[in-house]
Parts: structure tokens; sequence; C-alpha cells
């Protein structure tokens, strides 16, 4: 077996180190989802959270939209004395630098509290 070796010029070499992107290890955001607490019957002046969950490495950004409008950042949404006024669709979005993925809308439905007068 005879081995052929291969010269180029240095300047090939660096047009071929230069051209090369650096590999970012990691993974894009996956399984975004959005969980409601205390899950059940939301009435106002009560006080909810909304976690937004994801597999990303490196770790994401987490931003909230309510039927589409910007509302807030990081992993939990939380609404203190709640209104009707906030029921709607909300989605979280989970972004890191490989990527960005939405989550499935979840709907709040706040419901009013009816005072029976006898």
């Amino acid at each position: 077996n005879t081995m052929k070796t291969q010269f180029t010029s240095c300047k090939d070499v660096e047009v071929i180190v230069v051209a090369s992107k650096p590999t970012i290890f990691g993974n894009p955001p996956k399984n975004v989802s959005v969980s409601i607490s205390p899950s059940g019957e939301i009435v106002e002046g009560d006080s909810v959270t909304l976690s937004c969950s994801s597999d990303s490495n490196p770790p994401a950004e987490i931003s909230w939209f309510k039927e589409g409008t910007f509302v807030g950042s990081g992993r939990n949404y939380s609404i203190s004395n709640i209104s009707s006024g906030h029921s709607g669709e909300y989605k979280c979005k989970s972004r890191n630098k490989l990527g960005k993925k939405y989550s499935d809308a979840v709907t709040l439905n706040v419901l009013c509290e009816l005072k029976m007068v006898q």
C-alpha cells in the first residue's frame, strides 16, 4: 500500500479555517408547555401563576404573550387580584441562541362571582 500525501498552499488552508463556523453544542428549545396554578375554576380576585417549561441547552429566555401581545418575561408569569379582563389565550416563547419555540396556547377563563340578593 502506498500512501499519497497531498499538499496545498497555506493560503487555501487559511481560507478553509476562516470559512468554518464555530460549533455550538446544545439544542434549540423543545417540549415547550404552559401550566396554570391553581388548576380548576379561577374566580375574580384570585391569584394565578402561569409556568413555562421547556427543554433547552443553553437555558432559554422565556417571554409571555396574551392574544399575541407581549405581557412579561421569566419562567413564571403571576397575576394577582385577577379580573375578567385577564381572560384570554396565553402562550410562552422559549428562546436560546440555537432557536425559539412557542408553547400551545392555554385559555385562561376568569369567572365572575355572583352575589345572590334575596
